[in-house]
């Protein structure tokens, strides 16, 4: 489900990049990322919870704060905070089509970063090599998207709100 916000994500920066306002379609693909994430952080949340019973009953703790298990915790606060700030209007639709890009980064990092960059904790059956080139060009590429989208977002609104000020 957080790949799929971080494509509606995409979609509507790009969409909103070409039409220059929010459309119908835009406002729905802005709902459907809302949605989205409130499923993906309540199933997060239960499969976080859900391991950690299980790790008590395999391992004889809850939490150990082991890289895969701080990365996810890491998540859902990411998540939980671009939720938040939605719901609390703090952010609009840009806001959380923004927010589904950044969280989607954190999910890659605690899937590919801790397995197999960090390689360390006690989720051994992950570990692995190579790649990391990848990685970083992927995290440099949505970073510059993400950049690059805010800048002619915030450039296009300063430009309206100077075309509406009056001159004396």
């Amino acid at each position: 489900l957080f790949l799929l916000s971080s494509i509606l994500g995409h979609i509507y920066l790009v969409g909103l990049a070409y039409y220059k306002r929010e459309t119908t379609s835009l406002e729905l693909v802005a709902q459907s990322i809302v949605l989205s994430l409130y499923i993906g952080v309540v199933l997060l949340i239960g499969g976080t919870l859900l391991g950690g019973i299980w790790a008590a009953q395999s391992w004889g703790r809850f939490w150990d704060w082991d890289p895969k298990e701080s990365w996810a915790f890491i998540s859902i606060c990411i998540y939980l905070l671009w939720i938040h700030a939605y719901r609390f209007g703090k952010i609009q639709h840009l806001g959380i089509a923004v927010g589904s890009i950044l969280g989607f980064l954190a999910i890659s990092f605690t899937w590919y970063g801790v397995n197999y960059i960090l390689g360390t904790g006690l989720h051994s059956y992950g570990f692995g090599s190579g790649g990391n080139f990848y990685y970083y060009c992927y995290l440099f590429a949505e970073l510059l998207f993400l950049a690059a989208s805010v800048h002619m977002f915030r450039s296009d609104v300063i430009k309206n709100l100077d075309k509406k000020t009056p001159t004396c």
